[in-house]
């Protein structure tokens, strides 16, 4: 079967780029697909690849492979399939890339990081690239982090990926421009599916501001399928999509669904769990899905865990195992995080836990702090019998930098990806080119909570609530929602360099923090 074509018998991408109709010599079947998977799948024959193409095979972080690319490189196409699709990282803070095929050819704009790519092939046996920016590493000059490629011959998932990519490079020129009204889509949204928690039905976790987030949620609409396909190019164009429930998104009805929509087309999902849920019937669901579960644990043993949950400490472990081994016949998938929020109660376990969660096969270890929450500073609480008191159990940044070289020692050394929140937050968000806004989280992250809409992770007070976005038409309100005039008054600040009222007011924000820390040593300085 040929790629579709319009009533005029043009293929679609033959049209976008204005190109006249020309029949291909070969004949593509309507269910061709070929997966060339990560760069050591069988499927990829690196024997056939020159030199001059790729350098060696690299990890990244133990999450998965990669090629560098030479500035130059080449990829023979499987049956002439008309479609290709590209996951790979670009290093400079804006680059571009050249497609040449069949005598034809496409230049595209590439943001900073790593992204997805669907271009044409123009029916050609043989594609080649070309990177406008190269990076040089010791003289040695590179193109792309390619990561893996999929030929294929679905019109639509060409058509969505483009479209999703499109809109990511317009943002990151309006972020670097510091631009306060967004004409784009923030490229990774924030939701939340869930409302309800296995624990918290018994008693929340003892540093959890359950009453506090239900209070701020009470009136919003239930975050379903359908409503997030209302929420138009906000959904569609989110190259990534994060649920940051209060509650246990696996013991939500829609679950599966959920699951299957944030997933389209190779789209990441992450979601938390305690990990209590993992059944065997909620794992064979996550098999095989892009998806990252994460899983939050803060000790290495049932009486410690019992400290801050509750008494299933070994359910969850034996959920891990389980997951980490079935999903090895689904590609790997989906990644398994867990986390540690690291407190002085459980400093001391934090080697245990490594060791035990590099047993078990968990991809990643997060270590995160405490934060600073008007809501539960100062908390004193009794918790199965045990005392438990915030404000003791928070680490200083110095402690926490001990313990954090700690982890990080000890993970290379189990060959553990290991990750300190409070340092990557602040590398993920900072500007990857002078002048740009100091943070980019309000201009390419949307947070539509059902605690309200969130300029960041860290924030804590709506800018806007459900009740004044309009519901008839869900997308134009969550435009307004988002150029509202405390969001341009907080992108207008950033992109100056300053810190707004907003943010001052977020103390656990990583470069509040920093910033704050330095604004006190100039004071000393000049006393």
């Amino acid at each position: 079967m040929r790629p579709k074509t319009d009533e005029g018998g043009r293929s679609w991408w033959r049209d976008q780029l204005g190109l006249a109709a020309e029949t291909p010599s070969a004949r593509l079947s309507a269910d061709a697909i070929y997966l060339l998977g990560y760069m050591t799948s069988k499927a990829f024959d690196l024997g056939s690849v020159e030199t001059d193409t790729f350098f060696d095979l690299e990890d990244h972080d133990g999450d998965f492979s990669f090629r560098w690319t030479h500035p130059r490189f080449r990829l023979k196409v499987p049956d002439r399939l008309p479609f290709v699709t590209l996951r790979f990282a670009s290093l400079p803070a804006s680059n571009r890339l050249t497609l040449r095929g069949a005598g034809h050819a496409i230049d595209v704009e590439l943001p900073n990081g790593w992204q997805t790519l669907d271009l044409p092939t123009f029916e050609a046996d043989e594609i080649e690239f070309e990177v406008g920016t190269v990076f040089s590493d010791g003289g040695v000059e590179r193109g792309v982090m390619l990561r893996d490629a999929l030929f294929h011959a679905d019109e639509n998932r060409h058509r969505r990926l483009f479209a999703r990519h499109q809109n990511a490079v317009r943002n990151a020129a309006e972020y670097r421009a510091g631009v306060v009204v967004l004409e784009t889509a923030p490229p990774r949204i924030r939701i939340t599916t869930s409302k309800t928690c296995n624990i918290a039905n018994e008693k929340a976790c003892v540093y959890c501001a359950w009453d506090f987030t239900k209070d701020l949620e009470r009136g919003s609409p239930d975050q379903t399928p359908e409503f997030l396909a209302r929420m138009g190019r906000y959904f569609h164009d989110a190259m990534s999509v994060t649920d940051c429930s209060y509650g246990e998104v696996p013991l939500e009805r829609h679950f599966e669904d959920v699951l299957v929509v944030t997933t389209e087309f190779d789209r990441n999902f992450e979601f938390t769990s305690n990990g209590q849920m993992l059944s065997p019937k909620v794992r064979a669901k996550l098999l095989g899905k892009a998806a990252r579960v994460h899983v939050s644990i803060d000790s290495a043993n049932a009486e410690g865990y019992r400290r801050y949950r509750d008494h299933r400490f070994d359910l969850i472990v034996r959920n891990l195992r389980a997951l980490c081994e079935e999903r090895k016949a689904g590609g790997k998938l989906p990644q398994v995080f867990v986390s540690f929020i690291v407190m002085r109660s459980n400093r001391d376990e934090v080697a245990d836990f490594m060791r035990l969660m590099a047993d078990v096969g968990v991809d990643r270890v997060t270590f995160r702090d405490l934060y600073r929450e008007p809501s539960i500073n100062g908390l004193r609480a009794i918790h199965y019998g045990y005392s438990f008191d915030y404000e003791t159990e928070r680490l200083s940044r110095p402690e926490l930098e001990v313990v954090g070289g700690q982890c990080l020692a000890l993970g290379d050394e189990l060959g553990l990806s290991t990750i300190l929140e409070w340092r990557e937050f602040s590398r993920n968000v900072s500007p990857a080119v002078d002048k740009a806004p100091i943070c980019s989280e309000p201009w390419q992250t949307a947070y539509l909570l059902n605690r309200g809409i969130m300029p960041c992770c860290y924030g804590r007070d709506p800018i806007a609530t459900w009740e004044t976005i309009d519901q008839s038409d869900l997308e134009a309100g969550i435009k307004a929602a988002l150029n509202s005039a405390p969001m341009q008054e907080l992108r207008r600040d950033l992109a100056a360099g300053r810190l707004g009222s907003y943010c001052e007011k977020t103390h656990s924000c990583p470069i509040v923090k920093a910033r704050m820390a330095e604004d006190e040593e100039a004071k000393l300085a000049a006393e």
